[in-house]
């Protein structure tokens, strides 16, 4: 049920209407990835609502809600469970023409980032989720490309796991690292058996630790790794003699 709420010009409304009630267009020329559609998924879910709303109208041919452009945001809401959402409503009565026209324009009208300056503004984001949530391509937030030393390019069955670390949680995975390399012939490569138990420790691990982000996940577990190899360490460094303590043999008794 479509409810005015604020009236913001001539025929033009704030509205609420149930996510399953507005009726798409027969045909809808703007496509969206599925990766990116799970994304606005995942952003209207962690907001529990829409941060830009949808243009929606009667025509004068119908007496049925029509979404005009919005149609992923409508579908992206259902998706995360929303039963409501907020709409931009025109109750002018709109001709079949007008709705196409709208339709398209709303669609085209997106102009274009200065590359330049877009590569600043990314740059001033750490965090990695939000990153993300800004669903600009892995080219553009420069996501560093894989070392062929450590993935080599051969023919086998694998699963591969790209970690984002923030700048801080990296020099801790670099310590972990370099205390690791010397006692493993390959850090990097794993036997693809352990994938799953390693998804579902890390799973565990944030869930009982009250975590909502890998990447911070990941952070804690190399902090722990961390501190049991400086107790093995240590412990292993009270049991070596100290130099000058052992007796030489050879020499005068003293």
């Amino acid at each position: 049920m479509l409810t005015k709420l604020l009236e913001l010009g001539p025929n033009l409304w704030l509205a609420k209407i149930g996510t399953g009630e507005a009726k798409e267009q027969d045909s809808n020329a703007r496509m969206m990835e599925e990766g990116m559609f799970a994304q606005l998924t995942a952003n209207i879910r962690k907001r529990s609502g829409l941060e830009s709303l949808p243009f929606c109208a009667t025509p004068k041919d119908s007496e049925e809600v029509e979404i005009v452009s919005g149609h992923h945001r409508f579908q992206a809401a259902a998706a995360a469970g929303l039963k409501e959402v907020f709409i931009l409503y025109d109750d002018s009565g709109l001709s079949r023409q007008e709705i196409t026209a709208k339709q398209i324009a709303h669609n085209a009208i997106e102009g274009f980032d200065d590359p330049e300056t877009l590569k600043q503004l990314l740059a001033s984001i750490g965090d990695v989720d939000l990153l993300l949530e800004t669903f600009i391509g892995a080219d553009q937030i420069q996501i560093p490309k894989l070392d062929p030393i450590v993935f080599p390019d051969v023919e086998f069955s694998y699963r591969t796991l790209s970690f984002a670390f923030l700048p801080h949680q990296m020099a801790s995975f670099d310590l972990l690292m370099d205390t690791l390399a010397g006692r493993q012939d390959f850090v990097g490569v794993a036997e693809m058996a352990i994938y799953d138990d390693f998804v579902r420790a890390v799973s565990r691990f944030a869930r009982v630790k009250k975590i909502g982000r890998v990447s911070t996940a990941l952070a804690l577990i190399t902090e722990v790794a961390l501190k049991e190899v400086a107790t093995i360490e240590a412990l292993e460094a009270l049991d070596e003699p100290a130099a000058g303590d052992e007796e030489d043999d050879d020499g005068p008794a003293g």
